[in-house]
């Protein structure tokens, strides 16, 4: 019988092998202040984000852009494009301020219809028109709303799932973005999510028993508290997007 020399490990064979990082890539957008709002939720949100960001207890990294939309039925639309054919994006994500909403409202639907009840920022006015003539009445995203609800809620953040993005242009760019996908099958992920203002979101919190807020007397630090709250629930919901890419 041949007995084998026991063999020496070096410390080059005793490193754990690194698993290789997977980056996904993300466009999350917001809008400006419009009608008789001095700013927007949306806007300050997207203005928080980090350009890069790991998913913990993963070894996936999200790589961040990030855009502020006029509120133009023409122009939105026509910046999302730009920024998606100028470079490969796996995920979609857009934000829009909702003044009568008090949490994170995951929309289902966007709707094939303009009919807005005001003028955008640009004077553009529409009444009951199809955003495109002649298609579907409505676009869902496959995303599952209900299983990023639940994740939501289990970080403290406040969410709901809504049915349909209104008929201003948070659902014309929405619409648009789902149409995009479908045609293009290039992004894994599309979602638009309406947020509520720092005030709302306070009473929220507050509701909420959130020690965060009920320790805090200034309502300027309890706002700054609820935008910094949203914007890490913006970064919760691309981490779940990035983990749910088809």
């Amino acid at each position: 019988m041949t007995i084998m020399p026991k063999q020496t490990l070096t410390k080059a064979d005793k490193k754990p092998h690194k698993t290789r990082q997977k980056t996904i890539r993300c466009l999350i957008t917001g809008f400006d202040a419009f009608g008789t709002n001095a700013s927007n939720t949306s806007q300050e949100i997207v203005e928080m984000l980090p350009s890069e960001y790991k998913i913990p207890r993963t070894n996936t990294v999200l790589q961040i852009e990030t855009a502020v939309l006029p509120t133009c039925c023409v122009n939105s639309w026509r910046m999302i494009r730009k920024l998606l054919g100028s470079q490969y994006c796996d995920v979609l994500i857009m934000t829009g301020m909702a003044g009568t909403r008090f949490t994170l409202n995951l929309e289902r639907f966007a709707l094939n219809i303009r009919d807005y009840g005001r003028k955008d920022n640009c004077g553009h006015e529409w009444n009951d028109s199809p955003i495109h003539k002649g298609e579907v009445e409505a676009l869902q995203t496959d995303l599952p709303l209900v299983a990023l609800r639940t994740a939501l809620r289990k970080k403290k953040f406040s969410a709901s799932t809504s049915y349909h993005a209104g008929t201003f242009i948070c659902n014309e760019v929405y619409y648009q973005a789902l149409r995009y996908q479908a045609q293009s099958q290039k992004l894994g992920a599309v979602l638009f999510v309406h947020v509520p203002t720092q005030k709302n979101y306070v009473g929220t919190m507050m509701r909420a028993n959130h020690a965060d807020v009920q320790s805090v007397k200034s309502a300027a630090k309890r706002k700054e508290i609820a935008l910094a709250a949203m914007s890490d629930a913006v970064l919760e919901i691309a981490s779940f997007c990035a983990k749910n890419l088809k």
